[in-house]
């Protein structure tokens, strides 16, 4: 009675062992399945502060442990944690459930977007590549291995300055010279190209002859340039005319801006108008007055020889 009871003692933890396997589907088994995701299309460049850029992205589900494992779904979340700041990542849906297939099929597809739009700090054309991850739920007795793809981001150029004088109005003596400094805060995200020139130039105050700055070419901060600041000089001579003078020139300048890399990228243009006053007596120079003098004294001397004969 006791052998008997021994034995059964030690057969009923096997059968109940060899039950319970028998009854837990493959399901139960630890299996590792996979997650691949797949972006295609998107934009060459991104306009910052324009219309965002677009990816049709599908993440697709590799089951490896038979058509009906597991046997509950798994939840799939999306993001893209090394997003530059100057970039908003948008992605829709943010999540996904993935139910076991049926049948035959061993992968399961389903599709999701991404929207990128840029703020004026993307720098201009300099590629940023973002990882697009994914964080899963697995059902129990189930890994998912993620592999996560990246989309490249390429911002275009974004034109932004600010011009102007800071004084409009100067005055100056006959045969004089006047300038106008005018300073440019570049706002771009690339480095920009300033030209200057006269607007409406066949049609200039009479007597006034101006002289336009030369071109400069200032930084950006969006691509960790320093020099975002800089200064030019419009000069104005005035009119020559023998005794008062009293006259008033105005004229515009236009600034036109270039992506300096590549000035066949156009930015905005602008203008700055100056009015410039010649007003007083002619002062002639130090020679005048010598060659008079000179005159006068040669005159003098021929007359006094005159009279010695």
């Amino acid at each position: 009675m006791d052998t008997r009871f021994k034995m059964l003692t030690l057969l009923v933890p096997l059968l109940l062992a060899a039950f319970v396997a028998a009854a837990v589907p493959a399901s139960a088994q630890q299996q590792t399945n996979t997650l691949q995701i797949n972006c295609t299309g998107g934009p060459s460049e991104i306009q910052p502060l324009g219309a965002p850029g677009g990816w049709n992205c599908q993440a697709i589900m590799t089951y490896a442990g038979g058509t009906s494992d597991p046997v509950n779904p798994a939840t799939v979340t999306f993001s893209a944690p090394d997003a530059p700041s100057w970039a908003n990542v948008i992605i829709a849906p943010t999540s996904l459930a993935f139910v076991p297939p049926t049948g035959q099929t061993e992968q399961v597809s389903q599709p999701f977007q991404i929207s990128v739009a840029l703020t004026q700090d993307a720098p201009a054309f300099q590629t940023q590549r973002i990882t697009i991850q994914a964080s899963t739920s697995a059902p129990a007795g189930t890994t998912i291995a993620v592999q996560p793809t990246q989309i490249a981001v390429t911002p275009g150029y974004f034109n932004l300055y600010n011009v102007r004088l800071d004084s409009k109005i100067g005055q100056g003596g006959p045969q004089d010279s006047v300038e106008y400094p005018i300073i440019i805060d570049n706002f771009s995200n690339g480095d920009t190209r300033f030209e200057f020139s006269l607007l409406n130039p066949d049609n200039l105050p009479s007597g006034f002859q101006p002289v336009v700055p030369e071109p400069i070419v200032l930084q950006s901060k969006a691509t960790g340039g320093k020099q975002t600041s800089g200064q030019v000089t419009f000069q104005v001579y005035t009119p020559f005319q023998n005794g008062y003078v009293n006259e008033i020139g105005a004229m515009q300048i236009k600034v036109d801006s270039f992506y300096a890399p590549n000035t066949n990228i156009n930015g905005a243009s602008s203008q700055v108008s100056t009015l410039t006053q010649a007003r007083g007596f002619y002062v002639p120079g130090p020679a005048t007055p010598l060659v008079i003098l000179g005159m006068l004294g040669a005159g003098l001397a021929l007359t006094r020889m005159d009279r010695d004969e």
